[in-house]
């Protein structure tokens, strides 16, 4: 498990557009579109958020247990950072 505090936001070398609930992610060539679920999550780290606020903010909104959402919401940011969709709020300043 990651550094639940650590704030990440959208690598600002993205593009990004979401259309009837689907994200569309374009990176190095790469595209990736989201389902309901990855969307909500991707739309909130337009603006630096914590894994924290973000899992909060899923389990608020859909039906799940805050430990669900945490370890989800986990998971699917460390897939992001991996393919550089996200990055840490430092990386976005320094950039």
């Amino acid at each position: 498990m990651s550094n639940l505090s650590e704030v990440y936001g959208w690598n600002p070398k993205i593009a990004c557009r979401t259309i009837e609930d689907t994200a569309f992610v374009l990176f190095q060539s790469r595209m990736v579109s989201l389902n309901e679920v990855g969307t909500f999550v991707w739309e909130y780290f337009k603006e630096p958020s914590s894994i924290k606020d973000v899992a909060v903010a899923v389990s608020e909104e859909f039906e799940t247990t805050s430990k669900e959402a945490t370890d989800d919401v986990d998971a699917f940011v460390a897939q992001l950072v991996e393919r550089q969709l996200l990055v840490e709020c430092t990386a976005v300043a320094n950039t």
